[in-house]
């Protein structure tokens, strides 16, 4: 996205530029608390970052001062790739701004061309994992994981074996916020979650929470699938 031709465009050093100049201006503010960033390894578009340049800038960023780098993907014009899961098309004409805007009998029609453009790929569970991992071989700051993380003995597995430092969840929490509680009390060895992403986009007009409850019918159907 950045098209800039000057010493803030082009290459990965000077489009890095900026993100160096805030590493740099955050330090002298906050001193020795600890600053993580959080990049994508790779991204679906055509002139998207992939898992090379994710390496480059991660050097970068461990030269700049940052102190732990947080793995992830995708960015919200290519769909599901960073969530992974269900594209819940029911709860977009629903909630979403855009669709305000587009008559209901159009609908039908902007689902089937949505579910097709913004299809989530498989795997749905642990898929930064490998990056994350190619990541870490060339840095030695703390690299996190996020992305499809949903069973103990999988962060048990990432931890134990050194194939990361950190795990990060984000949906697992809107469902459960006490699910590491949870976990270390033994009563519970995977999150509930069902990837059904309600919850991404319950939140452009509600506060965010998670819907699967309200949709019995889906978490039959993932249950089925999946357990």
């Amino acid at each position: 996205m950045n098209k800039r031709n000057d010493i803030w465009g082009g290459n990965t050093e000077n489009r890095f530029r900026i993100v160096n100049e805030i590493i740099r201006q955050a330090r002298t503010r906050v001193g020795e608390y600890p600053i993580l960033v959080k990049i994508n390894a790779y991204e679906k578009s055509k002139d998207g970052i992939n898992i090379e340049e994710s390496v480059r800038i991660s050097r970068c960023l461990e030269q700049a001062g940052c102190d732990d780098i947080e793995v992830s993907c995708g960015i919200v014009e290519e769909g599901f790739v960073t969530s992974r899961g269900d594209c819940p098309f029911d709860a977009i004409s629903r909630n979403n701004f855009k669709m305000e805007k587009i008559p209901k009998f159009f609908h039908p029609l902007v689902g089937f061309m949505v579910k097709r453009t913004m299809a989530s790929p498989e795997p749905h569970f642990l898929y930064n994992l490998p990056h994350a991992e190619e990541i870490k071989k060339h840095v030695s700051i703390p690299v996190i994981v996020v992305g499809g993380i949903r069973k103990l003995k999988d962060i048990k597995n990432i931890i134990e074996q050194e194939r990361c430092d950190f795990v990060s969840m984000s949906r697992p929490f809107i469902i459960e916020p006490d699910l590491v509680k949870k976990f270390k009390e033994g009563r519970q060895n995977e999150s509930k979650c069902i990837n059904c992403n309600y919850c991404l986009i319950g939140a452009e007009k509600h506060p965010l929470k998670c819907y699967a409850e309200e949709y019995p019918e889906k978490m039959k159907k993932y249950l089925k699938k999946n357990i």
